[in-house]
């Protein structure tokens, strides 16, 4: 291993590289350049560096322009603005490298991240994947404890699924960012994407792809810091309602696709149902918080969602009431357990059944 304060020299120009670093960009033009700098400070210097501006309508492109004449954003497409899945895709197309690594552009990598995960994927030829730890920062660099908006602590992943990981991904997310990822460029190729572009997934289409790839082969975790993971008010894992229609859009995709394997579409049975139960009591408790709150149009909206994504519920008062009053015993062990809760601003990475920008 090289030293942790010592950057490498980057590879010749012109040469193919180990690893492709892929960073979609749009609307960040005040965090891109420390997520850049970020890689450049890397101890692991074979590897090329992608940006696809997705048509950000900031100063992005000016910010960008003194890295990509100087040649060290090594690919710089400035594209129509199209979404972080289709910037993510043309990144990947772009790639050269035999590992691709997906770095959103307001988060951090370590310095020594690419080094071991390129390490253990040479080690491990039958993974397909490997990935590490998050950090969490704030908007100044500094680590965090998140919150939600009603102040108390977000619970995220724990646990770390390695080896045969299919059932595990498929019942819940556990990657917070695909920045805590190393992935086969092969593996990646061989998929339909890889990410899905459609707009009922946006917020869990990384979590779509961890499936397909698990799939395909091994996820290797190793306990070590891979990516300083920014907290702010842009993150699109906070659209609630998004995040409740990207879980239920994700689980039926993947009802469809196991629909000719028996034993895994026994499991995406499991999972949808499972993500079913999660989505109703969470929508159940976050409306009746509305309503107390005094914002009942916002929990008109979640009853409504609930209503389009399972109204068989409603065909089934009994159901309804039941799941009603699971939602408030919920609510009631949140409130006098010591234990931090969740916050309906993140309920898929801190949920049971399962992120994004």
């Amino acid at each position: 291993m090289k030293d942790k304060g010592t950057a490498v020299a980057r590879r010749g120009q012109g040469s193919v590289p180990v690893v492709s670093v892929v960073i979609p960009t749009y609307r960040h033009q005040d965090y891109v350049t420390k997520t850049l700098e970020s890689v450049w400070a890397q101890t692991f210097g074979d590897y090329e560096v992608i940006v696809v501006n997705d048509g950000s309508p900031d100063r992005t492109h000016e910010v960008l322009q003194p890295y990509v004449q100087s040649g060290r954003i090594d690919r710089y497409i400035h594209q129509d603005n199209a979404g972080q899945s289709a910037a993510r895709n043309r990144g990947v197309v772009e790639a050269r490298g035999e590992f691709i690594a997906l770095l959103d552009d307001d988060d951090l990598l370590p310095r020594q991240k690419l080094e071991w995960q390129v390490d253990i994927l040479r080690r491990h030829p039958d993974a397909v994947m490997v990935y590490g730890r998050a950090a969490n920062i704030d908007a100044t660099d500094r680590e965090i404890v998140p919150r939600g908006a009603d102040g108390k602590r977000l619970i995220l992943p724990g646990e770390t699924p390695t080896g045969e990981v299919y059932g595990a991904f498929l019942q819940k997310n556990w990657i917070l960012s695909p920045g805590q990822a190393l992935i086969r460029r092969d593996v990646l190729n061989e998929l339909d994407g890889p990410f899905d572009i459609g707009t009922a997934l946006r917020g869990c289409d990384d979590w779509d792809l961890w499936v397909r790839l698990a799939e395909r082969g091994l996820f290797h975790f190793h306990d070590r810091l891979a990516l300083r993971y920014r907290f702010h008010a842009a993150n699109a894992s906070r659209d609630t309602l998004q995040m409740h229609r990207a879980t239920i859009a994700m689980q039926k995709k993947h009802l469809r696709l196991t629909k000719n394997h028996p034993e895994r579409h026994a499991l995406a049975k499991q999972a949808y149902r499972a993500a079913c139960l999660w989505s109703a009591r969470e929508l159940i408790l976050q409306a009746y918080a509305d309503r107390k709150r005094d914002e009942p149009e916002l929990a008109w909206r979640k009853l409504l969602f609930l209503y389009e994504s399972q109204p068989a519920l409603f065909t089934h008062p009994m159901r309804l009431r039941q799941l009603f009053a699971a939602a408030m015993h919920l609510r009631r062990s949140r409130k006098a357990s010591e234990t931090p809760t969740i916050s309906e601003n993140e309920p898929v990475r801190a949920s049971a059944p399962a992120r994004g920008r």
